[in-house]
């Protein structure tokens, strides 16, 4: 019996999950247009005193809470992970001031814990969890948008400034004028799921994969077949005669085809797309952003007691976040190696390894009501969407969406 052919766009999360779940039962084909395969996992080789490394700029950790997807997965595909460090600390150099929640050393024995500012943001952390324990409990679905909500709970300008946006901002990988307008309840839920209102007792633990997150990537690629992998970008989607187009101008034909794209991707190459295609894509938007690898200290906090896995820069008009990596992927090395995002006319050229090009979605006011215009979609010409933007924009949710696609498809 022949197998139904089944072209995947995109090899991110989404696009690999789905080819590893399909393809003993269907006939493969996953197309990439970068030079290489993963998508958001990328990991690099570099070479710090004659000495190489795996280091990743994308996708870096995952918990016992929120993957549970994730880590069937691996551990189907027989990857091995560590335990990570999800450290977190703020920097502001206008107002020279700088914390971190490393631990309770780091909390409550800094200079900062003298000073007046600081305990109005600790009270504003233990308001803001408590509020959000009691709206979870509510079943309440709130339409109000974070400015909203945090104008309506009077919480200080302090929280807001050295806590809460400077949080959202390096979660989403978005500008604080764009987290004001998200939902909060789209906030609140990831808040509460990922244990960020839990002080000490129920919190995630964190791990991260051992030698780099390519390890999984190289594996559903030997699995799946090198030959069933082409490095091609595509084109065009014709949904009624059912074949894609490359930019070489190859045509494939296809029973089914998962775009496996961000949304403005998935929008450009679909003919003759249907409204309610364009609605749906048109939920999500995305926002691009240049991540550095370097070697420069100079973005981290002052205080080396200060510095953490992730690291906040307050600017004026956008965010900045440094990683540290070898706290992060428990790096062997003498060299600190970071990752920092929106930080380029800070660090010094010398100390450059890489510049990055990642699109992170923006979540807006529509956010609440993909799945419902999904449901309507989903399948219709044989055209399947799937992708991180479908949930909170992480790996679990691009897992989850792929995973929705392998149990309907026929």
């Amino acid at each position: 019996m022949t197998k139904k052919k089944v072209i995947i766009i995109g090899s991110g999360i989404s696009g690999l999950s789905a080819a590893y779940y399909l393809y003993k039962n269907f006939n493969v084909k996953i197309f990439e247009q970068n030079e290489y395969l993963g998508g958001h996992t990328h990991t690099h080789t570099i070479k710090i005193n004659q000495e190489s490394v795996n280091v990743d700029s994308g996708f870096i950790v995952f918990n016992n809470f929120n993957y549970k997807n994730f880590i069937q997965f691996i551990q189907r595909l027989k990857i091995k992970y560590q335990i990570s460090n999800m450290s977190f600390s703020v920097i502001n150099r206008q107002k020279k001031y700088e914390w971190s929640g490393k631990n309770l050393k780091s909390i409550f024995l800094s200079k900062n814990s003298l000073t007046l500012r600081y305990w109005r943001v600790l009270k504003d952390v233990f308001k803001f969890n408590k509020i959000t324990k009691q709206y979870i409990n509510s079943e309440i679905v709130s339409k109000e948008t974070v400015s909203q909500f945090l104008s309506s709970n009077k919480f200080s300008k302090e929280f807001l400034d050295f806590y809460f946006y400077p949080m959202c901002a390096s979660i989403w990988s978005n500008p604080v004028g764009k987290i004001k307008n998200f939902k909060i309840h789209f906030i609140l839920s990831f808040f509460s799921n990922h244990g960020l209102i839990n002080i000490i007792k129920k919190r995630p633990i964190w791990y991260t994969i051992s030698n780099g997150s390519k390890s999984y990537v190289e594996k559903i690629y030997k699995l799946v077949g090198g030959k069933n992998f082409i490095h091609e970008k595509v084109l065009k989607i014709n949904q009624q005669k059912k074949y894609i187009t490359t930019l070489k101008g190859t045509k494939y034909k296809f029973d089914h085809v998962i775009i496996a794209t961000h949304t403005d991707s998935a929008k450009k190459i679909l003919s003759k797309i249907t409204i309610d295609q364009k609605k749906l894509l048109n939920m999500v938007k995305y926002r691009g952003n240049t991540a550095i690898m370097h070697t420069d200290s100079s973005v981290m906090p002052k205080n080396k007691n200060n510095w953490s896995s992730w690291n906040f820069l307050n600017r004026k008009k956008t965010f900045a976040l440094t990683y540290w990596m070898n706290l992060l992927q428990n790096l062997t090395i003498d060299k600190n190696i970071f990752v920092s995002i929106n930080c380029d006319d800070k660090i010094k050229k010398d100390k450059i390894i890489k510049r990055i090009k990642y699109s992170h979605p923006v979540f807006n006011n529509k956010t609440q009501d993909i799945q419902n215009k999904l449901d309507e979609v989903q399948g219709e010409n044989g055209v399947w969407f799937a992708g991180a933007w479908q949930g909170y924009g992480f790996h679990e949710d691009g897992l989850k969406s792929a995973l929705r696609i392998v149990k309907n498809i026929k």
